[in-house]
């Protein structure tokens, strides 16, 4: 308007270019913002304000902040990020806005008012040349693009920084949780040894190695001393001879089919077969003799024990010397038991069945059945249990005892009497 007065008085058209428009500070602001290459979360991110007030500030809108003291900071807080003066900038959104900063008072406020509105006057009185001055200080107070760069790059380190400040921090909190748990789980599982109350008594004296030392090179007895060459035939490698076989078998022609095999009308005897295995003539008469005892034995034990006319029947206890014995029936129960003197004797009772003995000394008791003796039990003063008093069990197990007392036969300590 002020170059249209002016056009309108002189009459005279003025060619106007980019400087001879007035700038505004909120314009200039925002400039300075695209500079950076900030937008307002951006800044809001960074001052910690919120975008609309810093859209308030930059329309010179103080009335969209909600508290009016906060407004002269977040003014100043706003221009120092831009890198620009905080005392000018100030005093324009003032002059702009009619706002009036809190704590100053009114004289104050009406100075920079007047102060800002002769600025004004002079550069409307002076032209466009004035104005132009005015432009180029403005922007010579400003910051340059390059400048505006170099601070953005600044802020971006500055925020990377306190990053990794933060993340060193974390981490540092989480290892030292992490050490502090190792720890008390460490001393939880510790075991220590506590101290006795006492110093421990020596249960026995180490012996004087100083003493059986000299003993021993005293009477020490020089080595032999070992041939090197011995030594080696010793453990020299020696060559296995082969074993000597002998072919124990023929052609298979040799077999005659008639005299060998399932259908052979005249078996062979043993060792007449070429194929057979010839036996050795002592081995085979120590085998037949063997044989012939053995049947003999046999045949003894078969035959049926001469009874005297009138010997009492059952099984009974004979105690040629002094025996313990106990006597239990099929349920456990104690039938008889006593310490039974040389000559003693006890009968088992008619009808009872499943009895068992127990005796001690064994070799000085023996057992009848129907008047005949059988025995001894055992060695003398071994301990033998679980005999069965049965008449067909004691006939079958013991051998028929002599006039004198006789040995155990050989077939009792092949017997199941297991002793305790």
């Amino acid at each position: 308007m002020d170059d249209e007065q002016e056009m309108a008085t002189t009459g005279t058209a003025t060619l106007r270019g980019f400087d001879s428009y007035r700038v505004s500070l909120g314009d200039e602001m925002r400039g300075e913002r695209a500079s950076l290459g900030k937008s307002l979360l951006d800044v809001q991110r960074d001052l910690r304000i919120k975008a609309a007030h810093i859209d308030a500030i930059e329309n010179s809108n103080p009335g969209a902040v909600p508290y009016k003291g906060f407004v002269t900071g977040y003014v100043r807080a706003y221009a120092r990020y831009l890198g620009m003066d905080e005392d000018v900038v100030l005093r324009r959104f003032c002059a702009e806005s009619g706002f009036e900063p809190t704590g100053v008072s009114a004289g104050r406020a009406a100075d920079l008012r007047a102060a800002d509105g002769r600025a004004a006057g002079g550069r409307s009185g002076a032209g466009s040349g004035n104005r132009r001055d005015d432009l180029d200080a403005v922007i010579a107070g400003s910051r340059l693009a390059a400048a505006s760069r170099s601070a953005s790059v600044s802020a971006d380190l500055g925020s990377t920084l306190r990053g990794l400040g933060s993340l060193s921090v974390l981490l540092a909190l989480v290892g030292g949780l992490g050490y502090g748990a190792w720890s008390l789980l460490e001393n939880i599982q510790r075991v220590d040894f506590a101290p006795l109350p006492q110093a421990p008594e020596a249960l026995a004296a180490a012996p004087d190695l100083d003493a059986m030392t000299r003993i021993a090179r005293a009477g020490a007895v020089p080595a032999p001393i070992i041939d090197a060459a011995a030594l080696a035939a010793v453990y020299a490698m020696q060559e296995v001879a082969p074993p000597r076989m002998e072919m124990r078998d023929g052609p298979i022609s040799a077999l005659d089919p008639a005299r060998s095999g399932v259908y052979a009308a005249a078996p062979q005897a043993p060792g007449g077969d070429a194929l057979s295995v010839p036996l050795d003539p002592a081995l085979a008469a120590a085998v037949a003799a063997a044989v012939e005892t053995v049947l003999a034995e046999s045949d003894s034990a078969a035959a049926p024990v001469g009874v005297a006319p009138g010997a009492p029947k059952g099984v009974a206890l004979v105690a040629d010397g002094d025996a313990w014995v106990r006597v239990r029936n099929a349920t456990g129960g104690v039938v008889h038991e006593a310490l039974m003197k040389a000559g003693q004797v006890w009968r088992a009772p008619e009808g009872a069945e499943g009895l068992t003995l127990r005796a001690g000394n064994a070799g000085g008791v023996f057992l009848e059945v129907d008047g005949a003796r059988y025995g001894p039990l055992g060695q003398p003063g071994a301990v033998v249990s679980n005999i069965l008093l049965d008449a067909e069990a004691v006939r079958r197990v013991f051998s028929v005892a002599g006039a004198s007392r006789p040995e155990p036969a050989a077939g009792v300590a092949q017997t199941a009497l297991a002793t305790p």
